[in-house]
């Protein structure tokens, strides 16, 4: 285990190179559809896929992220503001709230939240149609892999984390007027609070950071499901591949924005 951890780490940046094709071949193959090179037909298609894709991905952990945030409202006003106040020291609640919550742990969360959810499922979905030769089928009828493969897939996550995140925002600050007689903090504050917070920009950054993780987890899915072997043994060690590399990336990928936000 600890072997294959490290012989993926160490091809990390040749998946780099990979998923970059991958993306490009993307982005190429939906501008030609947007310019009728393919049958018309194929949007409706490719909008099935995207809606079941945030079926899978976005709705059905709708459940899951309600009680989370429920949750974490309750432990922002009592065991945050409310512990912060009775020191003195509420001033210093709204940076921990903007940059260390919202701005850094909540986007990360939710990655991997959805990580977990959704990267071995399309790993293990994408390297089953290859087992089974639907690929094959595909080419065979002049049909585009990266439009009909990987186009749906990572447009379903960006709208996945996109609208999971607004949701999860909406029902953390729905929690927290709940919350608030509880704890003796009056509306007053609580608009405060959050007007100060969900700034222009802070929203700006977690829309990027939030978009990178979408790409990444799907690049890396799906790349593992289209390059494997004709052997269905390999569709679970596809998975754990998929899943380990998502992880250092993420983890990668967090660093490098946490650099430039606070150390540029």
């Amino acid at each position: 285990m600890i072997t294959s951890l490290g012989r993926t780490l160490l091809s990390f940046p040749q998946w780099l190179g990979r998923l970059c094709f991958l993306l490009v071949d993307m982005f190429v193959e939906l501008f030609r559809l947007l310019r009728r090179k393919y049958n018309w037909s194929l949007w409706g298609t490719l909008r099935t896929q995207v809606l079941l894709q945030v079926w899978y991905t976005a709705i059905q952990i709708l459940p899951l992220l309600a009680l989370i945030a429920v949750g974490l409202g309750g432990v922002l006003l009592g065991f945050g503001f409310g512990l912060l106040r009775q020191l003195g020291a509420e001033e210093i609640f709204l940076p921990l709230l903007q940059y260390g919550i919202l701005g850094e742990g909540l986007p990360l969360g939710l990655t991997l939240i959805i990580l977990a959810r959704s990267s071995t499922a399309i790993t293990a979905d994408v390297a089953t149609q290859v087992v089974n030769g639907d690929l094959d089928v595909m080419k065979a009828h002049g049909m585009s892999i990266p439009l009909l493969i990987t186009t749906p897939r990572l447009l379903g996550l960006l709208l996945s984390f996109l609208s999971v995140f607004g949701i999860f925002i909406g029902i953390l600050i729905g929690s927290t007027l709940l919350w608030a007689p509880l704890v003796d903090v009056t509306t007053q504050q609580l608009y405060q609070i959050w007007t100060n917070a969900l700034t222009l920009t802070e929203f700006e950054w977690i829309g990027i950071k939030l978009i990178l993780h979408a790409l990444l987890i799907g690049a890396i899915a799906c790349y593992s499901g289209l390059h494997i072997r004709r052997d269905i043994r390999e569709v679970p060690k596809a998975s754990s591949q998929a899943v380990m590399l998502t992880l250092a990336g993420v983890f990668l990928l967090e660093g490098v924005l946490l650099f430039i936000r606070w150390f540029r």
